[in-house]
């Protein structure tokens, strides 16, 4: 409880004022990482959180709102999110990608355990068919496109947050794949007639 409540604090710490509709909040956000705390990761330095990334397995009615730009966070709860249980594909929602400023380094840590992450998913053939993303800043545009996300549409609550998503061989052809075979393989021969 203690965890999720610091990437809580994190995350209002970096964005500042986000609409209620997207800013992080207990209500919604502990529930999900207590019940799935496999699927974020956190550096902690000096006893405080300073970077995280979580990924939520979305339903198929919430995987077309994100698509169209109508996902509100403030909506989400644990029983509409999927557990991946089976082999299969599934779309990741990543509602926060976070390095606080001054603490630039942890960005290499997150990549590193975000790929142990695709890795293991991938061990069960687990795999993303997408991962989708909301950019709220400039700072996370960038990032969007340092990814080699694509830009769908803008965001209901506010046209200058960006709805961004990378396909699974958008995955098979991303730093993620460069840093590991077993993602590189898995997700170039499951999705290498995709197009």
């Amino acid at each position: 409880r203690d965890a999720a409540r610091a990437s809580i604090v994190l995350a209002n710490g970096v964005f500042g004022d986000l609409p209620g509709e997207l800013a992080a909040n207990d209500r919604v956000f502990t529930p999900i990482y207590e019940a799935h705390p496999q699927h974020w990761r956190a550096v902690v330095h000096d006893g405080r959180m300073v970077a995280k990334w979580s990924m939520l397995f979305l339903m198929p009615e919430d995987e077309a709102l994100f698509r169209e730009g109508r996902l509100l966070e403030s909506e989400l709860s644990v029983d509409r999110l999927r557990q991946p249980i089976l082999p299969g594909t599934y779309f990741g929602y990543c509602p926060a990608l976070i390095v606080a400023r001054g603490h630039e380094p942890a960005a290499a840590l997150l990549l590193s355990s975000f790929v142990a992450f695709l890795e293991s998913h991938a061990r069960r053939d687990v795999l993303f068919h997408g991962i989708g993303t909301i950019s709220c800043s400039a700072g996370g545009t960038q990032l969007c496109r340092d990814l080699g996300m694509t830009r769908l549409t803008s965001h209901c609550v506010d046209p200058d947050f960006g709805v961004w998503t990378l396909d699974g061989q958008g995955i098979a052809a991303s730093i993620f794949a460069r840093r590991s075979g077993l993602v590189a393989r898995s997700y170039g021969q499951a999705f290498a007639a995709q197009g």
